[in-house]
């Protein structure tokens, strides 16, 4: 296992050699060859490799916007390795032209509620557990092996990423964000934010500010 780690910028993953398993902020999945993640910007994630160990993978820096999915393919993987030595930027241009979304293969409880943590971070986890007639304690350690982190932890991570995308991304006030992802106050936000990115929330939006006022190419 590569325990669960953070990346400050947003890249793309092909996969050339191997299998593993990622389970991070967004969502878990089994790739093998020819199969494409997409990491957000201060996502983070952990990555189960087979006893073989034998991974090989293609990273690719991302700065414009991302796919709206997180896991796909690409049929053009022989060429786009063989281009990375010798025009990366081509390479990444030939990805992401090839890229295709594939369905998600996981559908055990672990997923379905890191998914639901996903679309509604502000509630609470307790009603798991009690409509799967589970000890809290029980699902804390199957979610923990499944994702490398608590249920919990995992939630404050997924608040955190929501609020720093609308700082990024939207006009909403700082306050606004605050309590519509029911942070307790402003500090709680304010230290979040911090903790997550290494600076507080208004920098992030003095940073979209400044990109916001910058000439857009034709």
């Amino acid at each position: 296992m590569l325990p669960r780690h953070q990346h400050a910028n947003a890249y793309i993953t092909l996969v050339l050699r191997g299998e593993y398993t990622e389970a991070g902020d967004h969502g878990r999945f089994k790739v093998r060859p020819g199969d494409v993640l997409v990491h957000g910007a201060y996502a983070s994630h952990a990555d189960w490799i087979g006893r073989r160990g034998d991974v090989k993978t293609l990273n690719f820096e991302l700065q414009d916007s991302l796919p709206n999915t997180h896991v796909g393919f690409t049929h053009d993987l022989d060429q786009i390795a063989k281009l990375s030595s010798e025009d990366p930027a081509a390479a990444k241009a030939a990805l992401l032209d090839s890229f295709k979304p594939r369905p998600l293969e996981f559908s055990d409880w672990p997923e379905m509620l890191a998914q639901y943590i996903r679309e509604h971070p502000e509630k609470a986890i307790g009603y798991w557990a009690r409509s799967l007639g589970l000890a809290a304690s029980t699902i804390s350690r199957a979610f923990r092996q499944a994702f490398g982190v608590s249920p919990a932890e995992y939630r404050a991570t997924a608040r955190t990423l929501q609020a720093y995308q609308r700082l990024v991304e939207t006009e909403t006030t700082l306050s606004d964000i605050a309590t519509q992802l029911h942070f307790s106050d402003q500090a709680h936000f304010t230290r979040a934010i911090r903790a997550l990115t290494g600076a507080p929330p208004n920098y992030w939006r003095k940073v979209k500010n400044l990109q916001d006022t910058k000439p857009r190419r034709a």
